[in-house]
Formats: structure tokens, sequence, C-alpha cells
């Protein structure tokens, strides 16, 4: 069980930055907004730890979240097999970020981006039709856990989500990317880069590489019209 605070631990404001420093740091370094949770979820965690005292942790498994009821779009990390039951493994997972009961999903203003090359399953009934085009919003997602593990046939409502944890994938994730040398010194970047509210943040960041070359990285700033 999770112990939940009545308090959010981010306002929106807060997410909105972390959001724009980490999308602006992984578009360097990754150049994948739409497969880029992992790296959303560590730096974003580390930066909870350290600038607003919070106690963020990294968690990997499954997940779905209703984008939009009307199309019947669904962004989905379930890997389904032949016979259609839906199981959880590393060939298909989702990062996260929970936090005293409640669940946040940095990555979240870029689902639109996740979408492309998406696989669209046709409802019975309607075999033959193209699915109905959706822009999908970039907001926020920010949620109390108990309101994101229900059942996948109950979510009807935009924002309605199902996430599944587990260890032994997120144990996986997690210390296959700490692999990567390179993601301590872009945790570094993003301490030194984000400021917390209500400090100003500068415009961009310039950063050396190990054979001198200077990069200068500037701040995306993206707009976020609501929350999930």
């Amino acid at each position: 069980m999770n112990s939940k605070s009545k308090k959010i631990p981010l306002t929106f404001s807060e997410y909105h930055r972390l959001h724009n420093v980490i999308h602006s740091l992984s578009e360097n370094w990754n150049k994948n907004a739409g497969r880029s949770c992992v790296f959303f979820s560590i730096v974003g965690a580390a930066l909870m730890h350290k600038h607003y005292a919070l106690n963020a942790k990294v968690v990997c498994g499954s997940g779905a979240v209703m984008l939009d009821p009307k199309s019947e779009t669904v962004i989905s990390w379930f890997k389904q097999n032949e016979d259609g039951t839906l199981t959880i493994g590393p060939e298909a997972f989702h990062a996260w970020i929970e936090c005293d009961g409640w669940l946040i999903d940095l990555m979240a203003p870029n689902y639109r981006e996740a979408m492309i090359g998406a696989t669209f399953r046709i409802p019975a009934g309607k075999e033959g039709e193209k699915p109905t085009p959706f822009v999908v919003p970039r907001m926020m997602l920010q949620k109390p856990i108990d309101r994101t593990e229900g059942a996948l046939d109950d979510m009807s409502k935009a924002g309605d989500c199902v996430f599944v944890p587990d260890r032994d994938v997120t144990t996986s994730i997690i210390d296959r990317s700490f692999d990567r040398p390179q993601l301590g010194d872009i945790i570094n970047i993003a301490y030194a880069w984000h400021r917390p509210l209500p400090k100003k943040m500068e415009s961009s960041i310039t950063i050396t590489d190990d054979l001198g070359k200077l990069t200068t990285i500037a701040l995306v700033k993206r707009d976020l019209v609501g929350a999930w």
C-alpha cells in the first residue's frame, strides 16, 4: 500500500519547468522525444530530490492512458501476445516517478511523439474504417497512485490510466541506464541548469566535452495546456 500525501508533489509550473529542462537535455543526447521515458524519469527524480527535497523514485513497468475516448485513442506500454493477452516485460515498458503516493510522468507532454508509428487496433464493428486523426495535446500527468490501479476496461475518460509496476524490470532498466557513464554527467548538468521556482531559469547552458568542444543547449519552451 502506498502512503499518499494529500499535497500534490509538484505544482503545474514546477512540473512544466522540469519537463522543459529535461526535454531540452534529451533533445541534445537522445533525439527521440517519444522514447525517452527512462531519461525523463531518472533525471526528473534526481532534480526532485536535489531541488525540491522530494522522495522521488523511478519505477518501470507497463501502463496505458486513455487519450481520446471519441476516437478510442489509447497509448499503451504492454506487450500483446499472439493470443491477445497483455504482459509486462523489458520488450514493452514505460518508466515514471512515484513520490509519496503520487505517480508523475514527466514525459507525458511527449505522448504526441510517442504515438508516431503506433499500431492502431480497429474496434469490433468498425473494420475497414480509418482511425480518426487525433492530435495529442501536451499535458501534465500527475495522479494519486490509487487512481492508476484500476482495470484497462474501466478507462472511459481522457486521462484515465492504468500503470503496473514491475520490480525486476525496474532494476534491469535502471542498472542498464547507469551503465552509460554519460548519464551521471547529464544529471550534474541538469543540477547546474535547472532552477526551482521562483528562481529565474537561464535561457541556455554551455557545456564542454572531454575534447574541449563547446556546446550550447537552448531551453525549449513548450506550452502545456492542462493535465490528464
